[in-house]
């Protein structure tokens, strides 16, 4: 992924999240409860969706909930499959309109606001089956740091 699909995706997945009253970490979880996966698969879908087919699937795989492509694909599926019912429909109409908002609303003006990027970035690129102790992981969060301050 990008910086700026990384960027982007957790703002789609931040704002899934707070309309569906679940924190990040329940949603990247392996968490099976019934809300906590409807909203996984939300993030899942919008991911794909938003950012226009450019982010593969093994990408969202892995960044949001270790799941594997054809799980992601699954979750795709499945909220296409149940927006054929009209209160489903609204639903996702009204997630991405809130998403759209999110990302018009993005911007980083100050120094306070880069540290709190940094700091959900941070949740969001290490897995807590690696506590930290990944390369690629310290190299992404020096790259969206270079991209966030230029």
């Amino acid at each position: 992924m990008t910086i700026q699909q990384t960027a982007e995706s957790y703002i789609i997945a931040d704002a899934i999240c707070r309309e569906k009253s679940i924190t990040l970490d329940e949603a990247l979880s392996k968490c099976r409860k019934k809300h906590i996966v409807i909203a996984r698969q939300y993030i899942h879908y919008f991911l794909r969706k938003k950012l226009k087919d450019s982010i593969r699937l093994i990408d969202i795989g892995v960044n949001f909930g270790m799941k594997d492509h054809t799980t992601v694909l699954n979750s795709i599926r499945s909220i296409e499959s149940r927006m054929l019912y009209k209160e489903f429909d609204i639903e996702v109409k009204y997630l991405s309109d809130r998403i759209d908002e999110a990302l018009q609303e993005y911007r980083i003006t100050e120094m306070s606001d880069i540290d709190i990027f940094i700091q959900n970035m941070e949740r969001l690129v290490i897995p807590s089956s690696l506590n930290g102790k990944s390369k690629r992981t310290k190299e992404l969060i020096d790259e969206v740091i270079k991209f966030v301050t230029a």
